[in-house]
């Protein structure tokens, strides 16, 4: 959201008469913005890599490529880096010898058809990744994606083709399973919100009468909010710097303690593979057991795993159980501070 306010908040008179719909993915233009072409709007939230259309046709049938596109890519990348490694090994004359055969000194021994296939496989597994990373260096705002872009391109540059087909492919893998935890979890709001009742008893002077609910609805100053609810709210607010520690961070701070870029990719993605694999037993507990306890014990779980992370210095395997933890139990907090708030 933070990037399509600052993009297309200046196409429509500020960023004050744009709206969010996180659930639906939807932004809306409100009527207090000064007349602007759709045209315009659209080019915009393309120049960021993203794409958009109006919310009258996003209900027909996403296109195939748009529904399964992004997985498909990063499935081809892996295929192709497989293909690559398993060639470049049988022309190296093993496993062993392929590895050491990469760098600026011994480039040349990777084989030319086996080059193709790991730079087939980077392009690939950064096909999505290549816009966003665009507009980060065109708006001088570097992020994760540009970053991933920079530490490919460099692993080409001293001759560590394998590293580098990695590194992308690693990176589109943790994005694609983190499209679909955040997907399950929208389908698993959406029908929770289907539960909720259209209509509402007030109770006035007169009596009782039914009405709408988005007519009783009103939104609620966060004063009251803090007041009803205390822990959700400020967790609410931590946990946001949390999450943007995680995705703005997390590669800087590998670059840091000296991990290579497929280890940093690697490491990235077990923030996402924690968060996909515990989000379901922690959800299925929250239906079971206090939530403030189990908000208790996320939290503290999440907090010793980032201990063990710098305390473990630059042992890999503790640093990846570190980060698929941390991840795993980061995600469903936010869906448990949710639940807690409207309990």
């Amino acid at each position: 959201m933070a990037v399509l306010r600052r993009t297309v908040g200046p196409v429509v008179g500020g960023e004050e008469h744009l709206a969010f719909d996180v659930l639906r993915g939807k932004m809306t233009v409100l009527p207090t913005a000064p007349e602007t072409s759709l045209e315009e709007v659209r080019q915009a939230v393309a120049g960021t890599g993203m794409g958009a259309e109006t919310w009258r046709d996003s209900h027909r049938e996403p296109g195939f490529w748009r529904q399964r596109g992004r997985t498909l890519s990063v499935i081809g990348s892996g295929l192709l880096l497989l293909a690559g490694f398993v060639l470049h090994s049988l022309l190296a004359g093993g496993v062993a010898l392929a590895l050491a055969g990469e760098g600026v000194t011994a480039a040349h021994a990777v084989p030319a058809v086996a080059r193709l296939l790991y730079l087939a496989a980077m392009l690939a597994g950064g096909w999505f990744l290549l816009p966003k990373a665009w507009h980060a260096a065109r708006s001088l705002r570097p992020d994760m994606n540009l970053l991933m872009v920079v530490a490919v391109t460099g692993a080409v540059g001293i001759g560590e083709w394998l590293e580098g087909a990695t590194v992308a492919f690693l990176f589109g893998l943790s994005h694609v399973l983190e499209d679909w935890s955040v997907a399950r979890a929208r389908r698993a709001v959406e029908a929770l919100l289907d539960l909720s009742p259209e209509t509402a008893r007030v109770r006035d002077g007169d009596g009782e009468e039914e009405v709408p609910v988005a007519e009783v609805a009103r939104p609620m100053p966060l004063r009251k909010l803090f007041v009803g609810s205390p822990l959700g709210t400020v967790g609410i607010f931590l946990l946001g710097s949390v999450y943007a520690t995680q995705s703005g961070m997390g590669a800087v701070f590998g670059s840091q303690i000296g991990m290579s870029a497929a280890q940093i990719s690697l490491f990235v993605a077990m923030l996402f593979a924690g968060a996909l694999v515990l989000q379901y037993p922690i959800g299925w507990l929250s239906d079971r057991i206090d939530r403030r306890r189990l908000i208790f014990g996320s939290a503290v779980l999440g907090a010793l795993c980032c201990g063990l992370a710098w305390l473990s210095g630059d042992l890999l395997w503790a640093l990846l159980t570190a980060a698929f933890f941390a991840g795993g139990v980061t995600t469903p907090l936010y869906a448990l501070f949710l639940a807690y708030t409207n309990d």
